[in-house]
């Protein structure tokens, strides 16, 4: 939505008045756990397990998508 669209433009796409982001550290102030239980690193970089080589966001959602899948399977 918002890729390559400047603030007027997603306001006029989505036909509204006004826009308003929530900070990182607002969103995880409302959280029920606190902030150092939920992954960030799609905002900030920062990822919750170690990484060896240079990673993209992409190639940490694929890990992570299978990493539930054998949750999933594991609970039978």
């Amino acid at each position: 939505l918002a890729n390559n669209r400047n603030l007027d433009e997603i306001k006029e796409f989505l036909e509204v008045d006004s826009i308003g982001y929530q900070s990182l550290e607002g969103l995880l102030s409302c959280a029920a756990q606190p902030p150092d239980h939920y992954c960030t690193a799609c905002w900030n970089g920062k990822y919750r397990i170690p990484v060896d080589i240079a990673l993209n966001k992409f190639s940490m959602e694929h890990y992570q998508l299978r990493m539930f899948d054998d949750f999933s399977q594991a609970d039978g």
